[in-house]
């Protein structure tokens, strides 16, 4: 945590934290939404379990799963009409 006391998210392709203390982690199931705010755009930030962050980290990867095959599905139907 810098000194003015606004929190740093570093993404996959940050350098080390070069000495500033690391107060928490972003939860992987939150890490899409985090990506697409932009600079200082304002997050709200909530505490949860482990066992809380790996359940939404499976629930979005259902979730997607499921987005997949819709979209797989409308391909194969809009194939067929052609």
């Amino acid at each position: 945590m810098p000194g003015d006391g606004h929190p740093i998210i570093l993404m996959a392709d940050a350098p080390t934290v070069g000495g500033y203390p690391k107060i928490a982690v972003v939860s992987a199931a939150d890490m899409p939404i985090v990506a697409q705010r932009r600079p200082g755009e304002p997050l709200r930030f909530e505490v949860v379990t482990i066992e809380q962050s790996q359940k939404a980290f499976r629930r979005r990867a259902t979730d997607l799963s499921a987005i997949a095959q819709l979209a797989a599905r409308a391909r194969s139907a809009r194939l067929l009409h052609m």
